[in-house]
């Protein structure tokens, strides 16, 4: 029912946009180039209640939030670029402050952006129900995610979710039922109907179609959870290399790499991909997908020829990366592939740790 959200619009509401550029400044937050976690006031400008919604799909619901509630701040999540498009169309026809988008992975946001104890209602409208049985463990609301969730939620905070899958939510429900950190404000799991609730395009269709809605709403019970240090964006990894014979070529042969390993308890896979050689100045560039649990980036791996057998290699500004673990890792690789594949380099300074060959 609700794994493909329409984000249409009504003839109203379909308004003359701003270039892109300035609507990402306007309405989302900047990610790469912020403080983990986020500042919440910061990034409003003002203090407030703070709300999140995960998946806003046509962004009626987030539109709707945010009117109403003028003194509060809200933050929306979704990954569709489409539907994010169309929020920018609500937000820009009602003139609304008080709403920011990330778009992003959910997972990812609440690791790693929302503070601790900072939120104080969130929104879970008919999150993709993966029906097939292969594929619940692709499911957003697992026990670890509520585990999570609580964390970043003060003390009597409510989470709100609404499905109209009911093996999702028998799913849900019983994830709900065996936690410690939740209790349900109503007594019962989960409820058929929320009086002043909007009802969003999937709740209609199904209704429409004689499908039951299921909604759950419950409060944190579980005592505040420890405050997180924030981590300011980081310098761009470089290494210095010498010794190096500018008669052999410093990726001959190259062949894709991938590396995985874990961190911080987060699953990290490095992929060198490809390899693009600018003769007329001795530079090389090396693709790079970096995965760091949702987190995902693709970066670029600079490395130049210097003069007395000098090699340089820095992350490329191409994208704007974050230089996370995963990313200066990334640059450590690179600088593992050439120092295999030439005996006679060594490395002068790092700034992303021992190298070993």
């Amino acid at each position: 029912m609700s794994a493909s959200p329409a984000c249409s619009l009504s003839k109203d509401q379909r308004v003359r946009l701003p270039p892109e550029s300035e609507l990402m400044r306007r309405h989302t937050v900047p990610v790469k180039s912020a403080t983990w976690p986020l500042d919440p006031e910061s990034i409003f400008g003002r203090p407030g209640p703070f709300g999140l919604e995960i998946g806003f799909g046509n962004g009626a619901f987030a539109e709707r939030e945010a009117l109403q509630a003028p003194d509060w701040n809200f933050l929306a999540v979704e990954i569709s670029w489409s539907c994010v498009h169309h929020l920018f169309k609500r937000i820009e026809h009602s003139d609304i402050h008080n709403l920011k988008i990330i778009r992003s992975d959910a997972a990812f946001v609440l690791r790693e952006l929302i503070p601790a104890n900072s939120l104080y209602r969130v929104v879970i409208n008919h999150p993709d129900p993966w029906p097939k049985g292969r594929h619940v463990g692709r499911r957003l609301l697992q026990a670890e995610f509520f585990a999570l969730l609580s964390t970043r939620m003060r003390r009597g905070a409510e989470v709100r979710i609404a499905t109209d899958h009911a093996g999702y939510a028998e799913w849900i429900g019983k994830i709900l039922e065996d936690q410690d950190n939740f209790v349900s404000i109503y007594g019962s799991s989960e409820v058929p109907d929320l009086e002043g609730h909007l009802v969003t395009k999937y709740q209609a269709k199904a209704q429409a179609q004689g499908i039951d809605n299921h909604f759950f709403v419950w409060k944190k019970t579980a005592a505040d959870a420890p405050s997180r240090p924030r981590q300011e964006p980081e310098a761009m990894p470089n290494v210095l290399l010498s010794g190096h014979d500018p008669s052999l070529p410093l990726f001959a042969d190259f062949e894709p790499i991938r590396a995985r390993e874990v961190h911080d308890e987060i699953d990290i896979t490095v992929s060198l991909q490809r390899v693009y050689h600018r003769i007329d100045d001795d530079q090389w560039l090396v693709e790079c997908t970096v995965n760091e649990g949702a987190f995902k980036q693709q970066v670029a791996v600079i490395v130049v020829e210097g003069d007395n057998g000098q090699v340089v290699i820095k992350l490329s500004g191409l994208g704007h990366p974050r230089a996370t673990y995963g990313v200066k890792r990334a640059v450590h690789h690179v600088v593992a592939t050439i120092l295999a594949r030439h005996p006679g380099i060594i490395v002068d300074h790092s700034t992303v740790g021992e190298i070993a060959r």
